[in-house]
């Protein structure tokens, strides 16, 4: 203990990390009271309000950010070499981004009918306008204190000043929810941050500046102002670009999609800019130790990189796992509109880590015009992926845009830049630097492991990253992170956004054609007057969309056929729903079937009209051990009547061989024939046959109807979950099915859900030897002790079922079958085990 203490202290003792700590700290601190901030704000302010006000606000940070003329950036870089003129420059500093604020603002309010019509409130009478000038002079001093604070090595003040202005908000916005309700937050804000200017420059002034004099330093040339003046006009320039690519989104989206909309933007962006303050802080520290010691800047900054990612890539994580618990705090509306948007700019934090390293490096070597061309293609990607994604896919096309274009630069600099910094010099400047660092790596030692060729691990690692193409490997393991971070849903609603809105247009144009076809229910008012409520589901197969009387709730479905094969799809639910409702065995089981109420075709699209099941969706009650186990006691429980009312003893013959195994394989023989290793999937597929013909024919069995996609999204509930309340898509039913079919469908979809897996990774697992809990097999235990006829190996029905599911799939869904990443994960992985 007493020696992991002291390195701890070594290691913040060190100014690279100790700086940087506490500007992290200052930014942690920052968001965290800032989540309680807007926690508030949330629940004591209308949501429009937030919306405006918090517009207000990122047009003042912007302006401000304009005024100061990046020379934030500039105090990072010649405040800690500054010597005696430390305060006259400070002082210019100051004075000229409060003038250019004073200009800039008046501009922007003489200008809002202009560009941000939706802020016109500000010009609405001379008080507004003066408050929002003068807060924006005084926000370009409060931003260049915090840069004054780390260029002057004393970056542990920055926390507990930010920490200052962000309680005084707090305690003002509270102040202001009665009295000042309209613009309390704009209030809050701006005279928190007033409150905090004096002391903070006081001491800066009258105790910092002084005693940063008198330290000793390497000794750097002197201050000339044209020198100064050529690289803050430069780095100006990026910085604007930073801007625009920040504080322009929130405006952006209040002009295209409205104030409410940016309500439900702003809290998720305001979050994920926390976690993206990491590594600019670092960054900064970064800049002022490298000036300070120009010989360490490649060891540095790789040591700030690691450092960096091993604090964001874990948040990330949570981040991405916790969106919606994080913004149900601020009310569900928030959870529902921003939980993916959040997923989306926490991952965008991952390659912020590499063009944050890139750009610090360019200051220190006073390459700003690199720095420069950076921000300037982030600027113009996410401005303009942002313009285009916000109209097909709402806020969460901004999210899209921001994590495509951090990444689309990141790409490019670790294989560029980033790797020859790294791999050309790397070694050498860790071994003159001697860091070591039990926290923070210690780059000689690793690279003194690799032997003689020195950084050899990150040299190579860059190198591959450059010169490899994207292998099945790669992908397979990008799947599984998305997959495993649940953002396949997030993938596949920003990749179905268009197609849904089409889809939709088509179904309102046809609405009025259909409605007058469905039958009348007693206990709603009549169809001519329903609406569409909203879609539901849309894949290649089918759309489904909600339909109701307007201002309540739906009561039935109406699904619409994609293309001419799929019609058949939709008709043979029909022929099943129809059989099966007629099936007197049944009885009062029955009323567990969908209603159609209508099946018809108009303008060559086919379409069916079903009464809406009651209840909840199972796949919604999978959150606890306990729910699932009660899922999975109640759904074999109702599935189990189905098979026992309607069960028959047979000899397994050719017919139902034909369709249980023939078909079944063929698709399989068919999507595997192209796949790399088709010779050896034609050798499984085989052996397989073979396995299940000796197993299957010839044996008394019971048959009976089964529904055939027995999954939890095809399960209502009660809301408590005890009983079953309707079973939907009954496309793929069929009357001479295997009973525990169904049963071990559900138990492998719903590990499915449960783990993040994909079917052939649970089946894989299944066949070489995991076993089923004690609870799954006394389940299946039962329903087969339940219905007479032999008994089917374990191993053969997992089979069977994964076979006739995946084939049922490639049939209903042709386009899995030019999938070469799900055939594998899901047909070849499989096959191999076999």
């Amino acid at each position: 203990m007493n020696g992991s203490v002291a390195r701890l202290k070594s290691h913040l003792a060190t100014p690279l990390y100790r700086n940087g700590y506490a500007l992290m700290l200052s930014s942690a601190t920052t968001s965290t009271l800032g989540v309680g901030y807007w926690i508030l704000a949330a629940r004591m302010y209308k949501t429009a309000d937030v919306g405006l006000n918090s517009a207000a606000i990122s047009a003042m940070l912007f302006l401000a950010g304009v005024s100061q003329l990046n020379l934030m950036s500039a105090l990072l870089r010649f405040l800690p070499g500054a010597g005696r003129a430390t305060m006259r420059f400070l002082a210019y500093a100051y004075l000229i981004s409060v003038s250019v604020a004073a200009v800039v603002s008046i501009i922007f309010i003489r200008g809002l009918h202009w560009w941000a019509p939706s802020l016109g409130f500000l010009a609405s009478n001379p008080f507004l306008t003066g408050w929002f000038v003068v807060a924006t002079m005084a926000w370009c001093i409060f931003v260049l204190q915090d840069s004054a604070l780390t260029g002057l090595r004393q970056a542990t003040w920055v926390p507990i000043e930010n920490a200052a202005f962000s309680v005084a908000k707090i305690a003002f916005l509270i102040a202001f929810a009665r009295s000042f309700p309209q613009y309390g937050l704009l209030a809050s804000w701006t005279i928190g941050m007033a409150v905090t200017l004096l002391p903070v420059n006081v001491l800066i002034f009258r105790r910092l500046i002084p005693k940063h004099v008198k330290e000793p330093r390497v000794q750097e040339p002197p201050l000339i102002p044209a020198q100064v003046a050529r690289y803050v006009g430069v780095d100006y320039l990026g910085s604007l670009c930073w801007l625009a690519s920040t504080n322009l989104l929130p405006i952006m989206v209040t002009q295209q999609a409205g104030a409410t909309a940016n309500a439900y933007f702003y809290l998720p962006w305001q979050i994920s800019v926390m976690l993206m303050q990491i590594s600019p802080n670092m960054g900064s520290s970064l800049v002022v130790e490298s000036v300070i010691d120009p010989t360490k800047l490649k060891a540095y900054s790789y040591q700030v990189c690691i450092q960096i990612a091993r604090l964001v890539v874990p948040m990330a994580a949570i981040l991405v796992l916790g969106a919606p618990f994080i913004l149900r705090i601020f009310g569900n509306n928030y959870a529902t509109q921003g939980a993916d948007l959040l997923r989306l700019l926490a991952l965008s934090a991952i390659p912020f880590i590499f063009n944050s390293i890139y750009i610090s490096v360019a200051r220190v070597q006073r390459r700003v015009g690199a720095a420069v061309m950076v921000l300037a293609s982030l600027c113009v990607l996410v401005l303009t992926l942002s313009h285009f994604l916000l109209q097909a896919f709402g806020i969460l096309g901004v999210g899209l845009a921001w994590l495509v274009s951090q990444s689309l630069i990141a790409v490019v600099l670790l294989s560029t830049q980033l790797r020859s910094l790294w791999s050309a010099g790397l070694h050498e400047s860790a071994l003159e630097s001697g860091q070591s660092d039990a926290f923070g790596g210690n780059i000689a030692s690793s690279s003194a492991r690799t032997g003689p060729q020195g950084g050899v691990a990150v040299h190579s690692w860059l190198r591959n990253l450059q010169s490899a193409a994207f292998s099945t490997r790669i992908l397979d393991s990008l799947h599984k992170v998305a997959a495993g971070a649940r953002l396949l849903p997030v993938l596949h609603r920003v990749r179905t956004f268009r197609d849904n809105r089409r889809r939709l247009a088509k179904a309102t144009r046809l609405l009025p054609r259909i409605l007058p076809t469905i039958a009348p229910m007693s206990d709603t008012p009549p169809p001519t007057t329903w609406t569409i409520h909203r879609i539901t589901a849309a894949d290649p197969i089918k759309t489904v969309v909600t339909l109701g009387p307007p201002n309540q709730a739906p009561c039935a479905l109406l699904k619409l056929a994609e293309a001419d094969p799929n019609v058949m799809g939709l008709w043979r639910q029909n022929e099943v729903l129809e059989a099966l409702h007629a099936d007197s065995r049944l009885g009062e089981w029955r009323v567990l079937l969908p209603t159609v109420l209508s099946a018809c075709e108009i303008e060559r699209q086919a379409f069916v009209v079903e009464r809406m099941q009651p209840g909840r969706e199972a796949r919604r009650a999978l959150a606890s051990p306990e729910d699932r186990a009660r899922l999975q006691v109640v759904a074999a429980a109702t599935i189990g009547e189905l098979h026992r009312r309607s069960a028959t003893t047979t000899v397994v013959d050719a017919g139902l061989l034909e369709c249980w195994l023939v078909e079944p394989l063929d698709a399989l023989r068919q999507v595997t024939a192209t796949l790399p290793r088709a010779g050896d999937s034609s050798k499984a597929i085989e052996r397989l046959a073979a396995e299940l013909y000796k197993e299957l024919a010839g044996r008394r069995l019971s048959v009976s109807w089964v529904h055939g996609d027995f999954t939890p999204g095809n399960i209502l509930l009660t809301p408590d979950g005890a009983a079953l309340t309707g079973i939907v898509d009954w496309d793929l039913a069929t009357p001479d099915g295997l009973p525990l079919l169904d049963l071990l469908l559900l138990l492998l979809s719903m590990r499915m859900v449960v783990q993040g897996r994909e079917l052939g990774d649970i089946v894989r697992a299944l066949l070489n030897g995991e076993g089923w809990t004690p609870h799954e097999q006394a389940l299946m235990n039962a329903e087969a002790a339940a219905l007479p006829g032999d008994t089917v190996a374990m191993r053969a029905l997992v089979q069977l079922c994964w076979l006739q599911h995946v084939s049922a799939i490639l049939k209903k869904a042709t386009r899995y079958a030019g999938r070469g990443l799900w055939v594998r994960r899901n047909i070849e992985a499989v096959l191999q085990c076999l």
